[in-house]
């Protein structure tokens, strides 16, 4: 299977794991947040949380807004959501 280029762009690396109930994944983004990371976690019986690690270019204000309203409009439950 080959990646659409625009997401091969976007996208630099991936790793993901699991331990116990608690999925974690780790994306590394290209293009305009080159340098960007962000984290994700999952469990069952606590939610979802976000860490977004953003170049010195980024408003982490701006992105922790955008990011928590719309994982709130998709009804997560948000367990944490740090932007820096």
């Amino acid at each position: 299977m080959q990646l659409d280029p625009n997401l091969a762009e976007m996208i630099r690396r991936v790793a993901w794991g699991k331990s116990g109930a608690r999925s974690t994944l780790r994306l590394e983004l290209g293009g305009r947040l080159e340098g960007a990371v962000l984290v994700l976690g999952a469990e069952a019986a606590s939610g979802v949380s976000v860490s977004l690690e953003l170049p010195a270019s980024e408003d982490p204000a701006l992105w922790q807004a955008r990011l928590r309203e719309r994982l709130e409009a998709r009804g997560l439950s948000l367990e944490a959501l740090e932007v820096r």
